[in-house]
């Protein structure tokens, strides 16, 4: 028995047109698509209860705020004798029937202006923050010149540090070098002041003895002519 089901099955699936099968694929997305649940908004006119039936007499179970995005679970029909609610889940799980007509499709007009007021806020906080960091940015790039200019006078000083030193040991070579040749010169005129005193000493020596013999010769020729009268 069951596998004269299975055959049957498969023969009417086997005899199912390329059309019946397209339809059967958009019946399905069209399912699909009804399962997807939808975003309403509650009506910022008047306070709307959450219940457990679609039924003003039914347990009030929630009170949506003004504004409050729920999610659309079901529509009611006609059939169930639910025409006119709407089955719906608020952020927080909890599920109940609203009347329809409280619900819309886009924010009310005060929430979109309380967004838009937030948004406007937002964007002068962050305007209010990059210009912070503008000034933060400008304040290190002064900064930064600033140790650069510094940076540059300390190099500067000292590559003239460096030329002073190498001036320095080149005069402190000169004066060496001078000072060298000075004592060189003052031992040559030491030794000139000592041959000038003994050259001193030998001329005076030279003239007393040249005195002495003259002395002789001429005491020698003062005696001979009294030694002729004799």
């Amino acid at each position: 028995m069951k596998s004269f089901r299975r055959c049957s099955i498969f023969l009417s699936f086997r005899g199912l047109t390329h059309g019946s099968v397209w339809l059967v694929a958009l019946g399905l997305l069209m399912s699909a698509s009804q399962a997807q649940a939808v975003t309403r908004y509650v009506s910022d006119k008047l306070p709307i209860n959450m219940r457990t039936k679609p039924s003003p007499s039914s347990k009030i179970i929630s009170q949506p705020v003004s504004g409050e995005a729920v999610d659309v679970i079901q529509q009611g029909s006609r059939q169930d004798g639910s025409r006119g609610w709407t089955l719906i889940s608020n952020k927080r799980g909890v599920q109940g029937w609203v009347l329809s007509r409280f619900l819309m499709e886009q924010p009310a007009a005060r929430d979109l202006l309380d967004q838009a007021l937030k948004a406007r806020e937002r964007a002068e906080n962050e305007r209010d923050r990059l210009l912070e960091d503008v000034k933060k940015l400008k304040a290190n790039l002064r900064d930064q010149r600033e140790l650069e200019v510094k940076l540059a006078h300390i190099t500067k000083t000292s590559q003239n540090a460096l030329r002073l030193e190498q001036e320095n040991q080149a005069y402190k070579r000169e004066v060496s070098d001078l000072t060298t040749q000075l004592a060189q010169i003052t031992s040559e005129n030491r030794d000139l002041e000592n041959n000038k005193e003994a050259l001193y000493f030998s001329a005076g020596a030279g003239v007393l003895v040249l005195g002495m013999i003259i002395g002789s010769i001429l005491s020698r020729r003062r005696k001979r002519p009294y030694d002729a009268l004799n």
